[in-house]
């Protein structure tokens, strides 16, 4: 089940090769060209999709007989709303780069004519939507993990843009991507933090953070080297001694030439846990607000 939009030329006879096709997806970061597929795949959000070239044989047409281009893009649904969102900038970029229309078989706006940003988010959402509702109706008692939408769309958004927020902070310090982990059946977020170097800090649940420096010593041989996990809260007498930079999430800039000795001394006392959380992907947090709109109703008998 998935958002599949497709791409015609705009004059009759115009095509694209698949030289050209690979050609332009090969430069462009995340995606990995194979052969007649372009993946795309962002290990700093967890966000992935795929364009694909037909070859010849495999031609396509619309409901209408009429030939598009060797080109579809696909997007699954059932998948957290920032999927679309960081899919609509490539499929745009596409668009613009062969200048082509689109062919929309979805129920959107668009339909069969010029790409629009609101018309692909427009069609995604209602697709997505749709999505959450046929799967949770198969299966009303299974188990999911959400969040709410906007913590959702703001924990993505800190990682996509973690390459731009170095080069915005200007200075030798860790921008690190934020995580997801299964506690207690709700979602938490966390962050690494390895032997407290210098950090530009967002928000969280969680701080897990490997020690080797900062490792406990031992009377005899060298440090063990372990991971130790921080709720936010064990971090409030540290962070309110730093800046703190607004946003959502918020973050705190801890900024310095080696670890100060009051947070060596906090890392080296902390106990390690017997077992680390388990860590999910961003793919299977859904968005709260269409779980609960989507899931069916019990019904008492």
């Amino acid at each position: 089940m998935s958002y599949d939009l497709f791409f015609r030329a705009r004059s009759p006879g115009r095509t694209i090769s698949q030289e050209k096709f690979a050609s332009f997806f090969a430069k462009r970061r995340c995606y990995e060209v194979k052969e007649t597929q372009a993946w795309y795949s962002n290990e700093n959000t967890g966000v992935y999709f795929s364009f694909d070239f037909k070859t010849p044989g495999e031609e396509l047409e619309d409901e209408h007989g009429s030939s598009l281009l060797p080109v579809s893009f696909n997007l699954n649904y059932y998948r957290p709303h920032p999927f679309g969102l960081e899919a609509e900038p490539e499929v745009a970029a596409f668009v613009e780069h062969f200048d082509v229309t689109v062919s929309d078989p979805q129920n959107s706006e668009m339909g069969d004519g010029e790409y629009t940003k609101d018309g692909f988010l427009q069609g995604w959402n209602a697709g997505n939507e749709f999505g959450y509702g046929a799967i949770l109706s198969q299966e009303p008692e299974k188990k999911v993990m959400t969040q709410p939408s906007d913590m959702i769309e703001s924990y993505w958004r800190w990682n996509y843009g973690i390459e731009a927020r170095y080069a915005e902070i200007g200075v030798d310090a860790f921008v690190p991507r934020v995580f997801y982990f299964d506690l207690v059946g709700r979602v938490a977020t966390g962050v690494a933090w390895g032997d407290a170097i210098p950090i530009l800090l967002p928000k969280v649940d969680l701080v897990l953070s490997p020690r080797d420096r900062l490792a406990p010593r031992r009377l005899l041989g060298s440090a063990k080297k372990d991971i130790v996990v921080f709720a936010w809260h064990e971090l409030d007498a540290i962070l309110k001694q730093y800046s703190k930079m607004p946003g959502d999430p918020i973050c705190y800039q801890l900024y310095y030439a080696k670890p100060p000795g009051h947070i060596g001394k906090l890392f080296r006392s902390k106990q390690p846990p017997n077992d680390l959380p388990k860590s999910i992907a961003f793919d299977e947090i859904l968005n709260q607000e269409l779980v609960e709109k989507c899931r069916p109703t019990k019904i008492n008998p």
